[in-house]
């Protein structure tokens, strides 16, 4: 179901795509003989033109009510995008030229956006149009004089632009002035603009459609990429799900060092170990920071061992990979070391190298009963490292203890730790952030402090926080954005659970998911006759974390679809891919 503004049709976006791929294999100048009838429906058209990821032509036209285009609007982008992708085609006057120029043609990946006249709006501020404008959904524009200047909802998303950064950039071209890009200077308010330039504002809701790779069929998109259906979610493609975001993680490891220029660690005595990029910007092809903190890196080598448990006996080959890269991942975050001995109370990546090290140590162990990858004045890494951390000598948790400064997170992943290492200060810290954190606020703790109380209890004794996970999880799905049919604007949020009420999911929603689907497997937390109600409600959790994962629609906009494919956002709307959100 495709939810087109009266006058622009479906039909109608999809002849003029046909009739704009033609004008590009063709190697054709765009004529108005060429439109398809009913174009004069369109005032508003965005073409952007990839080859191998990199945008080589972009045109981006919009026409309010009030001004005469000299052509139609779908026209004049497919022009501008056209001639500045033109000048990348290879030239010559050989035998051969025109054969290259067509090779080159047929690779161009095309997007388009259509809108009917868009709508006017008088915001108070920029803040304004932050919460009142659908990001990834909506264009914004601004009109000074006869010049208008549009974004349109695909370029926000790829730019990572709020709506009310992408009005401010579009005040500043349309005076061309810089520095009424500067969102926080009253003088630039909206209101404070209208009086000094006479400006006009404008938002609108485009039609996209979208190519995933060079010659395939034009999809129609919802926030640049499909709402994922419920139905989607079976066995098997949860499954595929879980191997992909592994191999995807798998794949982006590299061998340290990277070359034999770059002289080894000095603990690292010659040997390969592995590390992981940061975070990827997926509409960039770049990673910033260049590799992963020690937490992120730490929790990726967690969620491999994990899923190498899982797939042992249905896929020794998957098995083998994961098991084998967490190893080399853990490693390397536990052999440099840098700065001496870390504070276990208050080193959040301190916490999370032992967390890993926790779900990783029977692996080391066996590793190293026959590959002596590290031995060191006759010490191993796990004697090392055990040496190092001492956090089975944590002083007793008081009012000023250091633990009790960081963040609600590495709290959950200490008493994780302290849990599984059968600490006498586990339940102390276990009950201490029970303590403190509201039932509303205990997601900033999970999942850890919910794995950490489920593995200190035992079948006997189920713990004293057993009825409060309860009440949680009814808070929770409290929270989580109500299942809305296809069509709707915000159907790709739904299952999401945001932060607190009134403000969009995000990945974060994993942290709570990933503990509620810990809490189905336990009867204890989930007896019988609850089981169904509560599988429908995580599978519509996990579909929004499905819809979070980017596939084979939302690489449209990817620089690398190889290095995108299965990776994580932070929110439909957001293409930055954070290792730890695929760990979750």
């Amino acid at each position: 179901t495709i939810d087109a503004p009266a006058g622009l049709t479906a039909d109608l976006a999809l002849r003029c795509f046909s009739t704009l791929e033609s004008w590009i294999r063709d190697l054709k100048e765009p004529a108005p003989a060429d439109l398809p009838p009913g174009v004069q429906s369109i005032a508003g058209a965005s073409v952007t033109l990839r080859f191998d990821g990199a945008i080589i032509g972009r045109g981006d036209v919009l026409v309010p009510a009030g001004i005469t285009p000299r052509e139609n609007p779908f026209l004049t982008a497919a022009r501008d995008a056209w001639k500045e992708a033109r000048a990348r085609i290879p030239e010559g006057n050989d035998a051969f030229a025109e054969d290259r120029r067509r090779l080159f043609a047929a690779d161009i990946q095309i997007s388009l956006q259509l809108t009917e006249a868009p709508r006017v709006i008088n915001p108070l501020s920029f803040e304004e149009i932050d919460l009142s404008i659908a990001r990834g959904l909506d264009g914004v524009a601004v009109r000074i004089g006869d010049r208008v200047e549009p974004i349109f909802p695909a370029a926000m998303v790829e730019r990572d632009l709020s709506p009310g950064d992408a009005l401010a950039a579009c005040a500043s071209r349309a005076a061309g002035d810089p520095t009424l890009g500067i969102r926080t200077n009253p003088l630039t308010q909206p209101p404070a603009l209208v009086k000094s330039h006479e400006a006009a504002f404008y938002a609108f809701r485009p039609l996209h459609l979208a190519q995933a790779a060079p010659g395939e069929p034009a999809r129609f998109l919802h926030r640049g990429g499909r709402v994922v259906p419920a139905r989607d979610l079976t066995s098997l493609s949860m499954r595929q799900w879980a191997d992909g975001i592994a191999a995807r993680l798998i794949d982006l490891t590299i061998i340290e060092p990277l070359d034999d220029s770059k002289p080894p660690h000095p603990d690292a005595e010659g040997r390969i170990c592995l590390r992981l990029p940061g975070t990827y910007h997926a509409a960039t092809g770049k990673f910033d920071p260049e590799f992963a903190t020690i937490r992120q890196q730490g929790l990726v080598a967690a969620a491999l061992t994990r899923y190498a448990r899982i797939v042992e006996k249905t896929s020794p080959p998957n098995h083998e990979r994961a098991r084998n890269v967490a190893i080399r991942l853990l490693r390397d975050i536990l052999e440099h070391i840098p700065g001496g001995p870390p504070n276990a109370e208050s080193d959040e990546a301190a916490i999370a190298r032992d967390l890993a090290f926790q779900f990783l140590h029977q692996d080391l162990v066996y590793e190293q009963s026959f590959r002596p990858w590290h031995e060191k004045q006759g010490l191993s890494s796990i004697t090392r490292w055990d040496q190092i951390l001492t956090i089975n000598r944590l002083t007793p948790l008081e009012e000023k203890s250091p633990a009790r400064a960081i963040s609600w997170s590495a709290r959950g992943e200490l008493a994780m730790a302290l849990a599984i290492r059968k600490s006498p200060q586990a339940a102390d810290h276990i009950r201490d952030v029970f303590r403190q954190l509201s039932v509303a606020r205990l997601h900033e703790a999970m999942p850890w402090i919910g794995y950490a109380e489920l593995t200190l209890a035992s079948a006997t004794e189920p713990g004293p926080s057993i009825a409060l996970m309860r009440e949680w999880r009814e808070e929770v799905y409290g929270r989580m954005f109500p299942m809305a049919p296809l069509g709707f604007d915000d159907a790709d949020l739904s299952g999401g659970i945001s932060a607190a009420r009134g403000l969009p999911p995000t990945a974060e929603s994993a942290r709570s998911v990933a503990f509620l689907a810990r809490m189905l497997g336990d009867e204890r937390l989930t007896d019988r006759q609850e089981f169904p109600k509560e599988l429908s409600r995580l599978l519509s959790a996990l579909r929004f974390l499905r819809q979070l994962t980017i596939d084979e629609f939302a690489t449209y906009a990817a620089a690398s679809p190889r290095q995108s494919r299965w990776g994580v956002r932070r929110a439909p709307w957001d293409l930055r891919l954070d290792p730890e959100d695929s760990a979750i």
